[in-house]
Formats: C-alpha cells, sequence, structure tokens
C-alpha cells in the first residue's frame, strides 16, 4: 500500500518522505518508486526529526496501524490517514479519539472503496432513483488463503475486523447507519484460525429506515458482493469494482461500462480517496468517531464478545 499511496501524491506533486523499517523492503520500494525511505521504523525517526510534517499517511500491516497512528498524533500529526481498520479493538480506537482531541488532530480511515468508480456510478443512479427500498450484501472470505498468509494470529482472530469491513463499510456508507440489528452466528470452533465463528447472518434497518440483510459462510466456495435495491432497478456490485443493473421486468443483468483513467493508472479508489482527504473537509472519510461507532457494530456482527467495549 505504501507504494500505491507514493504513486498517488508523486501524481498530485506532493512533497513527502516515507518512513520505512527493514533494509529489504525500502530496497523493493526504492526500486518500484525511485524513491529513498528511512531504514528504522518510525519511532526513532520521530525521536531525531528535527521537523514533523503537519500530515501523515499510515500504510503499515494491520498489527501496527494503532501503535503508529497514535505515536504521530502523540508527536504533534494533526492529520493522519491510516489504513483500516486503523486498530482491532473499540479500545484502541477510544484512545486514538482521546489522543486526537488533546492534541487537535483529525483521524480519518481509509476505505478506498468508497471511491471506485463502480461505487461513485452506483451512488449516483440510486440517488436518480429516489433512494433506497433495501440491500443485501455478503462478505465470504478464502479460508485456504488466509490459513497462509503471515499475519499474525491475533490479527486473524479478528479478521473480520481487518478485511470484511471493506464490505460492511461500504454497504452501510450508502445504505446508513445501523439502528436495528439481529446477528446469527455459526461454526464456533471450525477455523482455527478464527475461532469465535465461520458462519455470519444478520439483519436490521438502518437510520435512514432502510431494511438489511447479510450473510458470510467462510467454510463455503464465495466471494464479496453488495446488492443496492430501488423502486426501479436492482444494482449488484459483485466484485465490488464492477456493477451489473437489473431493471424492473427483466430478470437478467446488465454490465455497466465503469471505466475511469484514475481507477486505471492507480489503486482503484486512491487517487480520489487521498484528493479527498488533503482537501480542507474531507466528505466521504471515515471519521475516528465514526469508526468507533461501526465498530460495535462490527464486533456484534463478528461475535467478538467484549473485547474493547
Amino acid at each position: 500500500m505504501a507504494t500505491e499511496y507514493a504513486k498517488v501524491l508523486l501524481a498530485l506533486d506532493c512533497r513527502f518522505k516515507v518512513i520505512g523499517r527493514g533494509a529489504k523492503s525500502a530496497e523493493d520500494f526504492r526500486e518500484k518508486t525511485g524513491i529513498e525511505a528511512y531504514r528504522g521504523g518510525l519511532a526513532p525517526f520521530l525521536h531525531d526529526a528535527r521537523a514533523i510534517a503537519p500530515i501523515a499517511i499510515v500504510a503499515v500491516g494491520v498489527s501496527e496501524l494503532f501503535e503508529s497512528a497514535y505515536c504521530l498524533a502523540e508527536r504533534g500529526v494533526k492529520k493522519i490517514l491510516v489504513e483500516k481498520p486503523a486498530a482491532l479493538s473499540i479500545s484502541e480506537l477510544e484512545k486514538l479519539r482521546l489522543l486526537a482531541d488533546s492534541k487537535g488532530a483529525k483521524i480519518y480511515v481509509a476505505y478506498n472503496r468508497r471511491y471506485i468508480s463502480s461505487v461513485r456510478l452506483c451512488s449516483a443512479m440510486i440517488a436518480e432513483d429516489g433512494g433506497l427500498s433495501s440491500f443485501h450484501f455478503e462478505f465470504t472470505e478464502l479460508k485456504h488463503r488466509i490459513e497462509s498468509i503471515p499475519h499474525p494470529a491475533y490479527v486473524k482472530e479478528r479478521w473480520f475486523l481487518a478485511n470484511s469491513t471493506h464490505v460492511a463499510d461500504l454497504a452501510f456508507h450508502i445504505g446508513g447507519m445501523p439502528a436495528e440489528l439481529d446477528c446469527f452466528v455459526g461454526g464456533a470452533g471450525e477455523l482455527s484460525w478464527h475461532p469465535s465463528a465461520s458462519f455470519f447472518a444478520g439483519h436490521g434497518m438502518t437510520d435512514k429506515n432502510i431494511p438489511f440483510d447479510y450473510r458470510a459462510d467462510w467454510n463455503s466456495p464465495g466471494r464479496w458482493s453488495i446488492e443496492f435495491m430501488t423502486r426501479h432497478r436492482r444494482f449488484l456490485l459483485q466484485p465490488l469494482e464492477s456493477l451489473r443493473i437489473q431493471k424492473m421486468g427483466s430478470f437478467s443483468f446488465e454490465e455497466v461500462n465503469t471505466a475511469d483513467r484514475l481507477d486505471a493508472e492507480f489503486k482503484p479508489g486512491l487517487h480520489m480517496q487521498v484528493s479527498d482527504f488533503l482537501s480542507e473537509k474531507p466528505e466521504k472519510l471515515q471519521s475516528i468517531e465514526g469508526q468507533i461507532s461501526m465498530m460495535k457494530v462490527f464486533e456484534l456482527m463478528a461475535a467478538y464478545g467484549k473485547e474493547g467495549k
């Protein structure tokens, strides 16, 4: 992600420094971007730096997101964009919020799929139809891939937060914040890396008075998808970067051309996300306060118990 962010910042003609850790990752980054990164980690850099930039982007592994964002805010950085989910518990998010408030800083959480061309077009068409009547989403993960990726065990144990929230965040970003929610989970202990559950289902009503439902079965094949329904059309994002439409009276879906120069040249959604972050008043970014509210919903959906509440 650091490489992808660097491409966007270069295109936006921004001056920036890159803080890395190991020599190999710094060399790989230099080969891909032509930029020399500071080697040694964030804490030594902040200790040695004479002056600190007012803005920072945190694009480290999930297990280091909270600590990195906290160190930057503590050192006086006033505006921070941290990759999702920013932290793996509500208690950590609360610590970030309290620190940001005391320092007069703003912290935002990066969900780049809010900005991809398929989602932008879908949102515009929903508005044309007079708004949503209901929505449904699925966030099945591929267990055979997750088992082999080199993430710490505690990150995999909260994988819904670390990865699946891309889907849930996008669905609720468009459909509204859940006001009523019934959650059902199953398969506790069936996945060695995610002991709390392997099957998820639920339904509810948003604060926009829109009914929704969701499901995921991590022991079965599947993929991420969201369906938004209006009184005139059904919109299918599957994968999220594509858009298909079913019109009233038809059983077939029509593919919509969502070609976008920025999404083709950069990681989809990232250019617009960074531009929004750098603006005076970001419009679509998730605030740290909003992420705390959503984290309460996410923990219910994933059956993570009372950790961090």
